[in-house]
């Protein structure tokens, strides 16, 4: 009796032989959609005696077969997640395709990218049971599938054993007040992760910024540790999004030294340009709070220091008005986000 495995080559090389033997381009797109719902693993095509070592359907098979191992392992590799780019549209792979930049972007934290990929599989091709494991983690039903799926989502987001006393010891941190625990533990944690899901620890550092709003922490620890993994301008952007919401004077005045630190950081323009078009709204929020004459003198002091930068480069369409009335001398703030700009 033949293996599940052994019927499915048979039928896909059956499927393979009619797309090869067809000039018809609607004949040839059904045998290749027949062909891909027997494609249980892209090295049925790769063992294929029917394709030569530099057939396009050798080479895609090889391209989804390196980026699945990719991102399945733990250590991916961009080059191999690019190549999925060159699959033809009426590929055999296209469904591996998607299932592939699911599982990248479930790793990464992006929920809404992880949805629109799997949308994007055929119910009855081979890989939608894995698709529909991967929906259900991102839903949180994991438990409403058959035994056998919902035991791989088990052990898929079963907690990383190195990790999980570095949650605990944020989590205790913050509940008892000891600050160091806090900051040594998710310092740990960013630099055990950044590398392999970096949007995942960028939301934890966002997430982080919201929880001090309750807490008299060292907010320049945070910058701190954001700069070392993704550079100065990356950790200004990142703090003024996770205080806009109880700190709107400060998050402004982040946002300006975000766009003055990125610009000499060599930021692209078109990136520059993206982050000025907000810089209003941020503004508009903190004089909304009716800020000090200590507020007005930060903010006007960095507007100079960009007009700078963007004059030098010849951006003349993102100047600030940098003028500001003469104020007199001010002691600084010993509390709040300003001291960050002392």
């Amino acid at each position: 009796m033949k293996s599940n495995t052994e019927l499915h080559k048979e039928a896909l090389d059956q499927a393979l032989r009619q797309a090869l033997g067809t000039s018809q381009s609607a004949l040839r797109k059904q045998a290749l959609e027949r062909a891909s719902t027997h494609l249980i693993h892209p090295g049925l095509v790769l063992d294929s005696p029917l394709l030569a070592d530099n057939h396009p359907w050798r080479r895609e098979a090889l391209a989804v077969s390196d980026a699945f191992e990719a991102v399945t392992n733990g250590m991916e590799e961009p080059d191999a997640l690019a190549a999925l780019d060159d699959l033809d549209a009426d590929s055999p792979f296209q469904p591996w395709r998607h299932l592939i930049l699911a599982l990248h972007f479930f790793y990464d934290g992006l929920d809404e990218a992880v949805r629109a990929h799997l949308a994007s599989i055929p119910p009855h091709s081979p890989v939608a049971g894995l698709g529909r494991t991967l929906g259900a983690m991102v839903a949180g039903s994991a438990s409403s599938l058959p035994f056998p799926l919902a035991r791989l989502a088990e052990q898929v987001v079963q907690p990383d054993p190195r990790l999980f006393p570095l949650v605990q010891d944020v989590a205790e941190g913050l509940e008892t007040g000891q600050e160091a625990l806090f900051w040594s533990a998710l310092s740990d944690w960013l630099e055990s992760v950044a590398d392999a899901a970096p949007q995942r620890a960028r939301s934890a550092v966002l997430w982080a910024w919201n929880q001090l709003e309750w807490r008299d922490f060292d907010e320049g620890v945070l910058l701190d540790l954001a700069a070392n993994l993704w550079g100065r301008a990356e950790s200004y952007r990142l703090a003024a999004l996770g205080t806009l919401a109880w700190d709107a004077e400060g998050a402004a005045l982040l946002w300006l030294r975000f766009l003055v630190t990125a610009v000499r950081e060599d930021w692209d323009q078109e990136r520059v340009q993206e982050a000025r078009a907000l810089l209003d709204r941020f503004r508009g929020a903190a004089e909304s709070q009716a800020p000090d004459a200590q507020w007005s003198e930060i903010w006007f002091n960095l507007a100079a220091a960009w007009n700078a930068e963007v004059r030098s480069r010849g951006w003349e369409d993102l100047l600030l008005d940098s003028e500001h009335p003469a104020a007199p001398a001010l002691p600084r703030s010993s509390t709040g986000q300003l001291d960050l700009f002392a």
